[in-house]
């Protein structure tokens, strides 16, 4: 089976780094890149093609609402999931009207957001 290819979008470096660790230490079919900015991560989108992108909300520049808008309008749309440290109501809605599969709060657990991913890819 091909790696299931995963883009964390962190601007919190050590955040960023801590979920690509423990994502690829649960399921070694994972292949994940991160990225600190969404303008970062948007250009990696452009470049190939990821399954899951999993973005923090609330990033200086690009937040992660307009990164997952402009993501999913791209020829090979990953599917999204939004991670943030505030659980507010509008965010979580704002996120699922985007589609998302997932809306967690930091620090998230990473248990969860595998279960969901493999669930979304039918894994």
């Amino acid at each position: 089976m091909e790696s299931i290819k995963v883009i964390v979008v962190e601007d919190e470096y050590l955040i960023g780094k801590a979920l690509k660790t423990v994502l690829e230490q649960i399921w070694d079919g994972y292949d994940v890149a991160t990225a600190f900015s969404g303008k970062d991560a948007l250009a990696l989108l452009k470049k190939e093609k990821f399954h899951i992108l999993i973005t923090d909300c609330r990033m200086p520049g690009m937040d992660g609402f307009e990164l997952a808008k402009q993501a999913l309008a791209l020829r090979d749309a990953p599917q999204v999931i939004f991670l943030s440290a505030l659980h507010d109501q509008e965010y979580v809605d704002k996120g699922m009207r985007l589609g998302a599969l997932g809306y967690f709060k930091k620090p998230a657990l990473t248990m969860e957001i595998h279960h969901t991913i493999q669930k979304a890819l039918g894994i």
